[in-house]
């Protein structure tokens, strides 16, 4: 015979796991958003697209350089559509035009509202360097490691000694 009131409570009910699942539920969605940071990834992301368009623009200018009649007779500049770009070496971009009415690398691209523009290695100068810091914090102290930006080194630039080609590096350790 069954005792009806003897009959033990073993596990849990369906309602109490539908609670518990549902509580963990909140609790993981209200605490993703600390532990994953997409926004880094997606500024990554950009810097590496923007370093792309860098070279790509870089390396159409210097073809249209080797082209007979694109390079100008002083070869310092390269005669394009949309206008007059100023070149370094063999016919690479300029980091700034030292004459404004000319181009250089950052007018070769689209460029992002949310990015700054840096010249020169510490970002002093206001223009007339060999180097351009393109992106989100480009203007960190003594050009340490922790920026989120893209470097355009023209030929020969102070940071590009002896080398006849620009130089694109990227620095996504700041993003």
């Amino acid at each position: 015979m069954h005792n009806s009131k003897s009959f033990k409570h073993n596990g849990f009910s369906l309602i109490e796991l539908v609670l518990v699942i549902m509580m963990l539920g909140i609790l993981a969605a209200s605490a993703a958003p600390k532990f994953i940071d997409l926004s880094a990834d997606a500024k990554k992301a950009n810097m590496q697209a923007l370093a792309g368009a860098m070279r790509s623009a870089a390396d159409l200018v210097f073809y249209k350089a080797q082209i007979p009649g694109y390079l100008s007779e002083d070869g310092k500049k390269v005669i394009l559509d949309s206008g007059t770009i100023e070149v370094k070496g063999d016919g690479y971009p300029e980091a700034y035009a030292d004459d404004r009415e000319r181009l250089d690398i950052i007018t070769l691209i689209d460029f992002n509202e949310d990015w700054e523009i840096c010249y020169s290695t510490n970002c002093e100068s206001t223009g007339n360097s060999s180097t351009v810091k393109i992106g989100y914090k480009p203007t960190h102290e003594n050009d340490k490691a922790e920026g989120c930006f893209v470097r355009y080194s023209e030929p020969n630039a102070t940071l590009n000694p002896n080398n006849p080609k620009y130089v694109v590096t990227v620095e996504s350790n700041g993003c």
